[in-house]
């Protein structure tokens, strides 16, 4: 892992616009015009209270009126589309609205905020609206939680995590296809041959099977340490035909390698930094940096959920 500083990037002028958002990467946006699932996750002490049914129905009704807040400061509207769900385990309330659709659960420790895939642009229309009221709405259900549990919670670290599922994978000049391992060589001196000896040649590559990649690493912003975390995941199904992308930033107790001291997780700023996790991380680093890396020269589309 390695440690960096970093400034943060804000619009100056109140929410960034899709077109600001994707200015000075033409092509890398219209192969990303899908974007297949968000969340962010907030682990908790455990709620052994929520195998329960009762205490998750009791829960799940509680969670309704922070959801309604988060949507009405977010100018979603349309409350109707608001549901309760509960069952052993899990406590959820879903907006099933046609465009800003997502929904919240608690567990046993986890809190998550889901959203299933969608348009890339329709996604950044319900992240710019709803990302301020984050940290209010996790605020909100930590004190439901205390209420109802009747104890106290805690954030101990979070995620905000973006995927994306590429397909069509082909050289920009020739159109000719490519097999993901053919880019997964960019992250890899070699994989195992016939002998077991690190090769790149063609035959290991186009003889293997899955190849994951995981990077992380440990950058400072905002006078706290945020670990970001590059995912790559190249299955050997549909002929090798699709890359599947995790880009996730990350925070939670931070050891200094160097003198082993702890700095304590803050979870709100962390909630507050959610144009941190998708400006400064998702758009600079994750896609016009690592993704720009990985696929140059390469051309590609994107699904919502499978490949095509």
């Amino acid at each position: 892992m390695i440690e960096n500083t970093v400034e943060p990037v804000q619009s100056k002028r109140g929410p960034i616009t899709w077109a600001e958002y994707t200015a000075g990467a033409p092509s890398l946006f219209d192969g990303l015009h899908n974007i297949q699932e968000f969340a962010l996750w907030c682990s908790i002490p455990p709620i052994l209270e929520v195998q329960d049914a009762g205490f998750a129905a009791k829960l799940a009704m509680s969670l309704y009126a922070a959801v309604l807040d988060a949507i009405a400061a977010a100018h979603f509207f349309h409350e109707d589309a608001l549901s309760i769900q509960s069952s052993p385990g899990q406590a959820t309330v879903r907006y099933d609205d046609d465009r800003f659709d997502f929904s919240l659960s608690v567990g046993d420790g986890q809190i998550f905020l889901r959203r299933a895939g969608s348009r890339f642009e329709d996604f950044h229309s319900w992240y710019v609206a709803l990302g301020p009221q984050f940290a209010k709405l996790f605020t909100q259900v930590v004190e439901v939680l205390r209420t109802t549990a009747d104890r106290e919670f805690k954030i101990q670290r979070g995620y905000y995590t973006f995927k994306f599922l590429l397909h069509a994978l082909e050289t920009r000049q020739t159109q000719r296809s490519a097999r993901n391992t053919e880019i997964m060589s960019r992250l890899l001196r070699g994989i195992p041959d016939d002998s077991g000896r690190l090769s790149d040649g063609e035959d290991a590559m186009t003889s293997a099977g899955r190849i994951d990649t995981r990077i992380s690493r440990w950058v400072r912003s905002r006078d706290a340490w945020r670990l970001e975390r590059y995912d790559v995941e190249a299955p050997a199904n549909k002929e090798g035909a699709g890359l599947w992308l995790e880009f996730t930033y990350l925070g939670e107790t931070y050891t200094d390698p160097k003198t082993l001291e702890r700095e304590v997780f803050k979870f709100k700023p962390f909630l507050n930094e959610h144009d941190a996790a998708y400006v400064d991380f998702l758009r600079e680093k994750a896609i016009k940096g690592f993704l720009a890396s990985l696929m140059k020269e390469y051309a590609f589309g994107s699904s919502t959920s499978t490949l095509p």
